[in-house]
């Protein structure tokens, strides 16, 4: 496999070298600021982090932590999301991924480069979008009756009688709701 491939076998055999994944189980484990992690958020996390590894693998021969440069990580962004026009939203939602895990890196395994840092897209300009307009009642109807879980359905009404945004929603509390009102 080439004398980059050896070096970096002999540098991982010799404890000088970490393997790209390594940490991945303890960093979502241990999760974010806010606490653990919830399913659906380190199953898209270890997806982005395994993503950009095999990238690196693939692109560069670049397997270890060591190796991955800020360069390299300047080129992931241009060439895998900016070049293949990832939405601006989801490319940040991946350099973000990787900034974690490195962030974690630096925190808990001693690694001393952060290759994310500084490494975020642009906000794109604005979507072309058809005019806003209300529900139909046939859409009104479908959502309604459609095969949402409890608490999306309990959402959409609420959503729908009072006109509330979702945050708005999602912040009530029982304080906030009685005689009917909230």
């Amino acid at each position: 496999r080439g004398s980059e491939a050896a070096e970096a076998f002999e540098n991982i055999a010799l404890g000088v070298a970490t393997p790209l994944l390594l940490h991945v189980d303890a960093w979502l484990k241990e999760g974010g600021t806010k606490g653990p992690l919830n399913p659906r958020t380190a199953a898209q996390y270890r997806a982005d982090v395994t993503a950009i590894a095999e990238w690196a693998k693939q692109s560069a021969g670049v397997v270890t932590v060591e190796a991955f440069t800020p360069t390299l990580a300047g080129r992931y962004v241009t060439q895998e999301l900016i070049g293949k026009g990832v939405h601006w939203g989801t490319a940040n939602r991946k350099i973000t991924s990787a900034s974690s895990y490195w962030r974690w890196m630096r925190k808990r395994a001693g690694v001393k480069e952060h290759p994310w840092q500084g490494q975020s897209v642009a906000k794109g300009g604005t979507r072309e979008t058809a005019p806003k307009r209300p529900f139909t009642d046939a859409e009104a109807a479908a959502l309604l009756a459609g095969n949402a879980d409890p608490e999306l359905a309990d959402a959409m009404r609420v959503a729908a009688l009072s006109g509330m945004r979702l945050e708005e929603l999602y912040r009530l509390t029982v304080a906030d709701c009685a005689g009917g009102w909230f």
